[in-house]
This record gives structure tokens, C-alpha cells and sequence, in this order.
């Protein structure tokens, strides 16, 4: 049996208000820890020095209220650096003797992965196919909440702690299966209820959603949006009643429509739209006036939100005004997709990313695609656009095997001394451990890891058993109460310190704290 049990001793220790006041010094502070340790209170349990040195003067204002002395404060700016100017909204921290007011102007911060998450300025995401990643960081040094829904069920949820100084960045990588029509929802905010950010940056730190981007939410993003699948290529065709006029001359000019659907005949939104004649941007007549060739190859490049990319080439007969379309440059895509693959298609257009569909190695896994001239691995639903021919290979890694930890105890009772005050320090050093192996313990929850949306078990009250459950199904969908879990990551809760001590020590421990009052009061009156 241990003999440490929960709250068998109080707060121990010594307040420097209840003897001094406000009328103390480093020294006398150094002398009372020097005390603790000299005459063994440290060892009985006395851990707690508090200083108190007063915030405020010792005079109210006209109104009653305190006044805070400012000699005792310190002011910290945007820049992390002590602040002495008049404006103080650019104050940012408030330091006094060691303690730390946090002012929290600033939204979370957040970088995605933009060739997964690209929402149109209608907050639409269009999808090739039914497996959609989200991918990218988020973090805020004030710490923040964060939850994703999919048809009102609950995909990924945490809670991240940060004391404005430490990277609290939190990584996701939520694979989820939508169907055409599906609507994600999520919530950020911090601990002073700072949202969403005012600019979303990808996962190279440069800026491509903010403020003002979209028509509908004053923020750079959202907090409602739809899936719509979309395989279908955008539309460029030679047309006198089209939507898009080149002109060429003064008064001449060539007419194309433009325009783009999507699955089953709606319409889609094109996100870029280029036009180049003899390999110069047009914009306006002014961008080409300049030109004096008799003919003009015009060429245009169209995509929309789910990558689909349309080029197409006109030559254009300046004297005659006659046009005609240009037979495409076809470049070749060859993929080890369990057999080589070869594809033709046309030069900038776009090609998907397969699953992986071959063997495996025992003992290995898919890890994504290598493609020549392009640095790093993709995933299955990537996107590229290729201008000549491509060598696409898969990519494998060793499964790596997950051992359960072992639950072992806190600390060996079989090693306890008999002496009561060695075994109390012992035991001291021990919860020391305990307590950092639970913070590593909940930074590492922290980490990285693929989130699925799972379902409890109905037939099991511990939701122990767990399914995996695809979003695009009309039984998961259609009911919106379905309560979908994630693997999410929390603080753990640290758990109380338990054992057993003897009543013998309850009455050393009365004994010292009379006599360390008796003693604080003589050295008081002593100094007097």
C-alpha cells in the first residue's frame, strides 16, 4: 500500500501577502525559499512560495475603482518587443512581475491544400469523383475550437490549447466520400471568439483566398458549402451570337462562345479563362495592334473548379477574317497502373490520378503516384496538367505494425522507503515523471493522422466497435441525427495522484506549519 491518497495534505506553502503585504524585497524572498529548503519544509511538503507585490496603487480614483500602477507593468507590441509608444492598440501583451495578459485581435490561421479545397465564389467545391480530401494546418497562439460537419453530422472535432507562444499548429487530412449535393459546414475560433481568418493561404504560404474573394460571406472563407460533381470539360466553340470578342482590327473582330457544365447537363463556373494570339495574353485590341502578321493563331485555355481544362487553337485570316480550328497537340501519358497504361490527350489539358489498382507486396502499401518532371508524390484524385509526355509510377511503403502499449504502473510501490519524508520526496520525483510522460503523451495526440468518418455501433452502449461509414450513402445522409465520429485529438485531463498515509504524519505536518509560523513571525519582528 502507497501512502499517497488524494488531498490527504492542503496546499502547502507560504503567501508573502499575509505577513509583508506590499512591503517586500528580493531578498527577503530568497531567505524564505532558502528557509523551506535549510529546515526541511521542502521535504514535508511545503511547495508553494507566493508573491504578491500588489498590480494596483494603494489609492482608488474619483469613482472607487483601482488604479493599476504602471510602474509595475510592461507593455509588449505586434512585434513581441516592449512597447513604449501612446497608441495603445498596438499593444499586444500586458507583462506584470512575471504574469502574462494576452490581447487577441487576431483570427485563426489556416493553409490548405488548394487543389483539393477550391471553392468557387458561390462556395461550390466540384468533385471528379466521390473521394474528396481536406487537406491543411490550422493553428492560433491563443489556442482554438474547431469543427467539421457533413449534412449535420459531426466528422472532426478538437480542441487545441496555446499560451501565445508555443506552435499549437494542428494538421488534417480528412479523407471523406460525398455525393453530388452533400453540405459541409465547419467552425473556427479561438478563446476571445476570433474566427475565421481574413486570407487562407496554401500549404506554401501564399495567399489565395481573401477577403473579398467571395460574393457571398465577408471573410476569406466560408462556413457553408456544396459538393457538386463535375466531369465534364468546359465548352470553346467558333460563334457569331457567343459571349467572348476578339478583335483583331479596327471594327474586326472573331466571336466565340464559352461556357461550362457539369454532370447531367448543369451548369458549372469556369475559374481561369486565357486567351493568346501569336503567343501573347490578350486582354484588349491594345495587347496585339502591334502585330503586323497576316495571320493570327489564336489560342484559349479554359478550366473550371474541378480542374476540367479545355484548349483549342484557331487560325485566323486577318485579310478575310475566315477562321478555323487547329488539329491539337497530343502529348502521352503512360501509367503503371497494375499494367502500363498508355493515354493521348490534348497538350495543358488535365489528367486525374487513378486508384491504385495493381498488386501489392506482402508487407507494403500504396503511397501515392511519382511523375516525371514533377517534384514530390500524389494522391488518387490529383489533378495535373501535362505538356508533354509523362511516365507515371506508383509509389510503395512497408506497413508499418502498431504495438500496444503496455499499461504499467506510475511508480514501483515495491521500492518505498520506510522513512516517511524520503518516501514523500521519492514519490514527488515520481508524479514529476508521470506528469511529463502525460503532457508528451497529449502533444503526440496532436499528430498528424487520416481521419474517416466512423459511426458507434448501435447495438453496443460503449460504442467500443466502431464502422467505417461513406457519406454518399442515402441511409448515412438522409438521417440527419446520425451522431459521426472522428479520431479526434484532446488534452487529456491529468489524473489525481492516489495512495494511503498514516495518521501519525497528519499530526508532523500540524506540528510544522505552527512552527513555521512562530518562526516567519520572530524573523519579521527581529528585522523590526
Amino acid at each position: 500500500m502507497n501512502n499517497h491518497t488524494l488531498g490527504y495534505l492542503p496546499a502547502l506553502g507560504w503567501n508573502s501577502w499575509n505577513t509583508f503585504t506590499w512591503d517586500i524585497n528580493e531578498t527577503l524572498i530568497k531567505e524564505i525559499a532558502d528557509c523551506f529548503v535549510e529546515k526541511g519544509y521542502k521535504d514535508a511538503g511545503y511547495e508553494y512560495i507566493v508573491i504578491d507585490d500588489c498590480w494596483s496603487l494603494r489609492e482608488r480614483d474619483k469613482d472607487g475603482n483601482l488604479v493599476t500602477d504602471s510602474s509595475k507593468l510592461v507593455l509588449f507590441g505586434k512585434d513581441d518587443k516592449e512597447y513604449h509608444g501612446e497608441d495603445e492598440s498596438n499593444v499586444e501583451a500586458i507583462k506584470e512581475d512575471g504574469s502574462m495578459l494576452f490581447i487577441d485581435a487576431k483570427p485563426v490561421n489556416l493553409s490548405m491544400d488548394k487543389n483539393y479545397f477550391n471553392p468557387s465564389k458561390s462556395n461550390k467545391i466540384y468533385v471528379r469523383n466521390p473521394e474528396f480530401y481536406l487537406r491543411g494546418k490550422i493553428s492560433d497562439k491563443g489556442g482554438f475550437n474547431w469543427e467539421l460537419r457533413v449534412n449535420e453530422s459531426v466528422v472532426d472535432n478538437y480542441l487545441i490549447y496555446g499560451d501565445l507562444h508555443i506552435d499549437n499548429t494542428r494538421d488534417f487530412n480528412i479523407k471523406l466520400n460525398v455525393k453530388d449535393g452533400d453540405i459541409m459546414d465547419w467552425g473556427m475560433k479561438d478563446y476571445k471568439a476570433n474566427g475565421f481568418p481574413d486570407k487562407v493561404t496554401d500549404m506554401d504560404g501564399n495567399v489565395y483566398l481573401q477577403t473579398g474573394y467571395s460574393d457571398l460571406n465577408a471573410k476569406a472563407v466560408g462556413v457553408h458549402y456544396q459538393f457538386l460533381y463535375d466531369n465534364v470539360k468546359p465548352e470553346v466553340n467558333i460563334d457569331p451570337k457567343g459571349n467572348t470578342s476578339i478583335e483583331y482590327a479596327d471594327g474586326k473582330s472573331v466571336v466565340f462562345n464559352i461556357n461550362d457544365k457539369r454532370n447531367n447537363g448543369f451548369d458549372g463556373e469556369i475559374q481561369e479563362q486565357h486567351i493568346y494570339v501569336n503567343g501573347k495574353e490578350y486582354k484588349s485590341f491594345d495587347d496585339i495592334k502591334q502585330l503586323t502578321d497576316k495571320t493570327l493563331n489564336i489560342k484559349i485555355v479554359v478550366k473550371d473548379f474541378a480542374r476540367n481544362t479545355t484548349v483549342k487553337e484557331f487560325i485566323l485570316n486577318k485579310d478575310t477574317g475566315e477562321v478555323s480550328e487547329l488539329k491539337p497537340h497530343t502529348v502521352t501519358v503512360t501509367i503503371q497502373n497494375g499494367k502500363e497504361m498508355s493515354s493521348t490527350i490534348v497538350s495543358e489539358e488535365d489528367f486525374i490520378l487513378p486508384v491504385y489498382k495493381g498488386e501489392l507486396e506482402k508487407g507494403y502499401q500504396f503511397d501515392g503516384w511519382e511523375i516525371s518532371g514533377v517534384e514530390g508524390k500524389k494522391d488518387a484524385g490529383y489533378v495535373i496538367n501535362v505538356s508533354k509526355d509523362t511516365l507515371i509510377k506508383p509509389v510503395f511503403k512497408k506497413i508499418e505494425e502498431k504495438k500496444e502499449e503496455e499499461n504499467k504502473p506510475t511508480f514501483d510501490v515495491s521500492k518505498k522507503k520506510d522513512n516517511v519524508q524520503e518516501n514523500h520526496s521519492h514519490l514527488d520525483e515520481n508524479y514529476k515523471k508521470e506528469d511529463l510522460q502525460r503532457e508528451n503523451h497529449s502533444h503526440k495526440s496532436d499528430s498528424t493522422k487520416d481521419v474517416t468518418a466512423k459511426v458507434p455501433d448501435e447495438n453496443d452502449k460503449n460504442f467500443e466497435n466502431k464502422k467505417e461509414v461513406y457519406l454518399n450513402e442515402p441511409e448515412n445522409i438522409d438521417n440527419k441525427h446520425t451522431n459521426i465520429d472522428s479520431k479526434s485529438t484532446t488534452n487529456n485531463d491529468r489524473l489525481p495522484k492516489t495512495g494511503t498515509v498514516s495518521e501519525v504524519f497528519m499530526s508532523l505536518v500540524a506540528g510544522i506549519m505552527f512552527t513555521l509560523g512562530a518562526f516567519l513571525g520572530l524573523k519579521k519582528k527581529d528585522q523590526d
